[in-house]
């Protein structure tokens, strides 16, 4: 006071941070897979410079939904946790910052999960078929391709490039491709190759049998008289012709044909330095024989003939005849008398 008297008391002020922290996340980010199927990413990661005016800060995270079946992903944590099944697809989280008063404040971040691992192939091994099956029967060359990838296979699928030649012999390059789900891929090649491991031959071929004709007006056309019956496959080329040698009024027969067939596989004739390889012959003997008379086509009619002195004189007398094997001008005549009707 004026005389210099004084009193005091004491007062005691407490500060108090009522005032939430400023978070700051990335908004949008990519989560790369590794080897492995899952990725745990620390809170931190998502964090972009958040702060608070009096302390320093932690972080936490969280995932809004779980297809990992990670358990506490859903819950705040030091970390969460990706796997292959966010692959392809955008995965909210949840970031959040609390200074050392317990005020917390928080952000969302937009997380792309990439699988960059692509996937490995094996093919199945090279095989030799035979060129009459279908090699596009996939349980005759092994089947398909196997992938493997650190998440999953999405598809496994070929393409085949053929080199087959008209014979049916040749290979053929099956491309596998597998690809994962994130699009990547790999791919791997099988080769089949195609041989004719049982060729067209001499067992194959059943030739027509001689044929003997009763008939000089029957047809001696191979329809009527037989043609090479063949066995072939799609691994041969096979064709046949014929030549005819012919004897006209031959003993026991009228007329012998000598007929050669040659039947040819066009795979194997020519390409080769043996020179009978793929090619066959046969001869077929046509025999025709006339079990028919001819046919006297002159009336037979009994005639008189007035004789003069000692009943003596020229007559002249002919015939005609016809035949079905034998042109008229080769017909054989005879005749004989019979003066007395004996």
């Amino acid at each position: 006071d004026n005389c210099g008297n004084s009193s005091t008391c004491s007062i005691t002020f407490e500060v108090v941070d009522n005032v939430s922290p400023v978070a700051v996340c990335e908004q949008f980010t990519t989560v790369s897979l590794s080897f492995e199927t899952i990725v745990t990413v620390d809170a931190e990661t998502f964090d972009d410079g958040s702060y608070d005016q009096c302390s320093d800060v932690t972080y936490t995270v969280r995932r809004m939904r779980d297809v990992c079946v990670v358990p506490g992903n859903t819950a705040f944590g030091s970390s969460t946790t990706f796997c292959c099944e966010d692959v392809g697809s955008l995965v909210m989280v949840e970031f959040r910052v609390e200074d050392s008063e317990g005020n917390v404040n928080t952000c969302m971040v937009e997380v792309e999960v990439q699988d960059k691992i692509a996937p490995a192939i094996q093919v199945p091994p090279n095989v030799t078929i035979n060129c009459q099956e279908d090699y596009t029967d996939l349980n005759l060359t092994g089947g398909l391709a196997l992938g493997f990838d650190n998440c999953e296979i999405e598809d496994i699928s070929f393409v085949d490039f053929s080199s087959i030649g008209p014979c049916g012999s040749g290979q053929v390059s099956r491309v596998f491709t597998v690809m994962d789900k994130s699009g990547l891929t790999a791919t791997g090649t099988q080769i089949i190759f195609l041989i004719d491991n049982d060729p067209f031959d001499i067992n194959d071929i059943t030739f027509p049998s001689n044929v003997t004709l009763t008939s000089c007006t029957a047809s001696t056309d191979p329809s009527s008289t037989g043609e090479p019956i063949l066995n072939d496959d799609i691994c041969s080329q096979v064709t046949y012709n014929y030549w005819d040698d012919t004897f006209v009024i031959v003993e026991d027969a009228c007329q012998i044909i000598y007929r050669q067939w040659t039947v040819i596989d066009e795979c194997q004739y020519g390409n080769s330095n043996n020179s009978n390889l793929g090619i066959w012959k046969d001869i077929q003997v046509i025999e025709i024989v006339n079990n028919t008379a001819p046919v006297i086509t002159t009336p037979c009619i009994d005639q008189s003939f007035p004789g003069f002195g000692n009943c003596e004189d020229e007559v002249t007398l002919g015939i005609e005849a016809s035949d079905d094997c034998t042109p008229s001008d080769k017909l054989v005549y005879e005749w004989k008398i019979d003066a007395f009707d004996e």
